[in-house]
């Protein structure tokens, strides 16, 4: 099957979170832990599957939001945020809660939609909508 390297840190909890921000660290860590299930990983492919956040082009080009200081900007001067993603994100050190504190921003509960998995399709389908008022959505680097 194929999976992201960077899934296991989900797989296997308990390890140092800064693993996980190296590709090849966190590769080689995943591999060795499933290797001790009989879970071979193949070489991987040249590929980044990072988390990035995406805004409709009339919202950036209405609150001048190009970057992620921008967006914390807007958020600190009271600027209206509805962000949808994956529970798994918004509760890692590694996704929203790093972003939060990176960028020194705070969206409280009403200002996220959580979903229990990163279902691409139906966050993207949720911003183009305006589903719920959401205006930014949780994607990933391999999205089309």
């Amino acid at each position: 099957m194929v999976d992201y390297t960077g899934s296991g840190q989900y797989y296997h909890e308990g390890q140092d979170s800064s693993l996980w921000s190296d590709p090849e660290a966190g590769y080689a860590k995943t591999k060795e832990l499933d290797a001790a299930k009989g879970i071979i990983w193949l070489t991987p492919a040249p590929a980044n599957n990072t988390e990035a956040l995406a805004v409709r082009r009339q919202f950036a080009e209405e609150t001048g939001i190009r970057d992620l200081p921008a967006l914390a900007a807007y958020v600190n001067s009271g600027g209206r945020i509805k962000l949808i993603c994956a529970q798994s994100y918004a509760d890692n050190s590694l996704g929203h809660l790093g972003l939060e504190e990176a960028y020194s921003f705070k969206l409280d509960k009403s200002q996220l939609v959580l979903l229990s998995s990163g279902n691409t399709a139906e966050m993207l389908k949720a911003l183009a909508e305006g589903t719920n008022d959401v205006n930014v959505s949780l994607v990933y680097g391999t999205d089309g």
